[in-house]
């Protein structure tokens, strides 16, 4: 019996100090690398994208051709395909994910019921606080 209650002193030990390194691992600030963050020219090619789209709608106004019809789906596709790109794309500083952040911000249908404008306020505080 004192061998059962070594080996459960023993495995708590060690589950517990594992589950210390983990948390204490989990609430560390990542590290993030030093090179330019690919999130600024990410967003830079939907902002360009979507000027795209916009300028073709004003050109094609009124003209129910299917020419323009066209010309505004080919935009829209070429947009959403930067927006997969864009979506795939991580990024690796605090402006980076503040510049996401605030372009989700800026593009939601709703951004108060998404938390968007939260997440925003959050992350702009943080960038205050931080050395960068």
């Amino acid at each position: 019996m004192n061998d059962n209650l070594a080996r459960r002193n023993l495995l708590g030990a060690v589950l517990s100090t594992m589950a210390v390194g983990a948390l204490s691992a989990a609430t560390a600030a990542p590290v993030l690398p030093a090179s330019p963050d690919p999130i600024f020219p990410a967003l830079a090619a939907w902002e360009a994208a979507d000027r795209d789209v916009m300028r073709v709608y004003a050109e094609t106004k009124g003209d129910d051709s299917p020419e323009a019809d066209a010309r505004c789906d080919a935009e829209c596709r070429r947009r959403d395909a930067v927006g997969v790109t864009l979506g795939a794309t991580t990024p690796t500083t605090l402006p980076g994910v503040l510049a996401l952040a605030r372009h989700y911000t800026a593009t939601a249908s709703d951004p108060e019921s998404d938390g968007l404008t939260h997440l925003v306020a959050a992350l702009n505080a943080l960038a205050r606080a931080s050395p960068e």
